[in-house]
């Protein structure tokens, strides 16, 4: 094999492991928006129950002591 044919499949390797690690990179970020996203609507999930149960027990007059 020539050394200008070894140079290119060099290249080409390199090409292709920055291309690799970029989209690495974005499924990474997709995944932490995901996981940011996923925590906020257990917060809001988490909240909301909080509110049922202390409108449940103010409609129905149980308090919790």
């Amino acid at each position: 094999m020539s050394k200008e044919k070894i140079a290119e499949i060099q290249s080409q390797i390199e090409a292709d492991r920055r291309r690799l690690e970029g989209q690495k990179d974005m499924a990474e970020e997709e995944k932490r928006k995901v996981e940011d996203d996923l925590a906020q609507k257990e917060s809001e999930l988490a909240e909301a129950e909080l509110v049922s149960v202390s409108l449940s027990h103010v409609t129905t007059g149980h308090y919790a002591v």
